[in-house]
């Protein structure tokens, strides 16, 4: 049998992390060093930005394309097509290992989020703790929010909760006593809740990034450049600082303190992440056969294009950290683009397991065996409606597909902040038309009132066939 198989991933965690130079307030001493020893894939991308449909890609091999499921609401398992679906880690589980989970791995909060998939579940979703009720919402910008999930969930604010009694801490202690104390073969996977919304966290992790060193991302303001934000003069008066949350946090001068939220949730991952990587690296042996993967669901959009949060078409929102560590394999940096598609396939060959199914997904190995092959890669992202637009991405370009005919080209080389639409260029049609012929077709999105039909059909399609055999059977013998 092959390697074991420790896989982390994070909660909206972009590449905010000091091994991508992704902000220069990012303090992660933890994941910048185990990069050090890893592959770090530098264009690496979510099948789409929002968390059950990315996880559901990235744990069932099945592109959100081909499943229908772009959505929150649908449970894989409910859908009839998919409900006998093989994961993942019920894969590893098939063929003879030992599976255990703790904290958000797949997208659902329950005792066991998929008895299938795990042989031991840890049961307990994590987090950071909590501040106390007097200092929840102490902003007071939630009433002026037009989303209820913002005027719930946009909050940042240090936890009174002692770090060793946070939820995420607690999953990554029961990981790492996992990891030390297996003598057989295992996938072992830890689901960090954190950096997700709401950014509590301990007081230690927003010590570390002080609010007078925090600094924006750049945002355009005109065709030659980046300037710094101005404040309304009259934030209330705007009726357009209601429409989200960049621009509430903006008008009320609350954009570097959501952004110090955001660095401190991360920091506090990383420590989570540092308490599992120790332990495993202090055991020699178990270490050279263990394939360590570190990554996210998806991006986090933080003021870039003037947006906040996910389910956008940016790169920042899609884009994701992507670390992989083979035992015997030379560390090194890949700027091929991949996707999170490709963790499965991966894995099963890596490991010398047979696929269950067939994988939307491409193998990684070669890539990891040397980083500097040149494949021609295109990677697709969907939308998080599976109709608005799409996202293909190869080297040096990144192209949306709007439905209605505005797309976007952007040349990653010369423009990564994006602020220049190069699609109607004429010596840019060529690019526009390769990427236009390499998009998948999309299957329309599975919403909860039509699941109900999806079973009702597939109930009576078990019945006709049922009835067809039962004729058959009864035409034999005479009947």
């Amino acid at each position: 049998m092959g390697y074991n198989v420790l896989f982390i991933i994070a909660d909206d965690l972009n590449d905010w992390l000091g091994c991508y130079d992704g902000h220069p307030n990012t303090k992660t001493p933890n994941i910048d060093a185990f990069a050090e020893n890893a592959v770090r894939f530098t264009c690496a991308y979510a099948s789409t930005p929002l968390c059950n449909p990315a996880r559901t890609a990235l744990l069932t091999g099945k592109a959100p394309w081909n499943t229908g499921i772009y959505n929150n609401q649908i449970w894989f398992r409910d859908v009839p097509d998919l409900s006998k679906t093989v994961t993942l880690p019920q894969s590893f589980k098939n063929q003879g290992y030992f599976t255990a989970s703790a904290g958000k791995v797949f997208h659902r909060d329950c005792d066991v989020d998929d008895p299938p998939s795990w042989s031991k579940y840890c049961g307990h979703w994590g987090g950071g703790g909590k501040p106390h009720p007097d200092n929840m919402l102490k902003h007071g910008i939630h009433h002026k929010l037009y989303s209820r999930y913002f005027r719930e969930y946009l909050d940042f604010y240090p936890s009174e909760t002692s770090v060793l009694e946070t939820g995420d801490w607690h999953n990554a202690k029961w990981v790492a006593n996992m990891v030390r104390n297996r003598k057989d073969q295992f996938f072992i996977a830890y689901g960090a809740c954190k950096p997700h919304l709401p950014w509590y966290v301990p007081q230690e992790y927003f010590d570390m990034h002080p609010l007078d060193s925090i600094k924006l991302p750049p945002i355009k303001k005109s065709r030659y450049g980046a300037y710094e934000l101005k404040q309304p003069e009259h934030p209330d008066k705007d009726n357009d600082n209601r429409r989200s949350p960049f621009k509430v946090l903006r008008a009320h001068n609350k954009l570097h303190e959501a952004i110090q939220g955001y660095l401190a949730a991360v920091s506090y991952t990383d420590d989570c992440f540092g308490q599992i990587i120790n332990m495993l690296d202090t055991d020699r042996e178990k270490r050279e056969k263990t394939i360590v993967i570190v990554t996210s669901d998806h991006g986090y959009q933080l003021g870039e294009q003037k947006t906040w949060a996910k389910y956008n078409q940016w790169q920042r929102a899609n884009r994701i950290p992507l670390l992989i560590r083979v035992p015997g394999l030379n560390p090194g940096v890949c700027h091929e683009p991949v996707s999170s598609l490709d963790i499965y396939p991966t894995l099963m060959d890596l490991c010398g397991l047979t696929a269950p199914h067939e994988l939307d997904g491409n193998n990684l190995k070669s890539l990891l065996y040397n980083v500097y092959q040149d494949q021609n890669r295109i990677v697709h992202m969907s939308s998080t409606d599976g109709s608005s637009y799409s996202i293909s991405r190869d080297k040096r370009y990144y192209y949306v597909n709007v439905k209605d005919g505005s797309d976007k080209l952007y040349d990653m080389y010369e423009d990564e902040n994006q602020w220049r639409n190069v699609a109607n260029r004429d010596e840019n049609v060529s690019i526009v038309e390769r990427f236009k012929k390499e998009i998948p077709d999309f299957v329309e999105p599975i919403l909860p009132f039509k699941l109900d039909q999806l079973k009702l059909d597939h109930n009576l399609k078990k019945e006709r066939e049922s009835l067809i055999q039962k004729m058959k059977r009864n035409r034999k013998i005479g009947i």
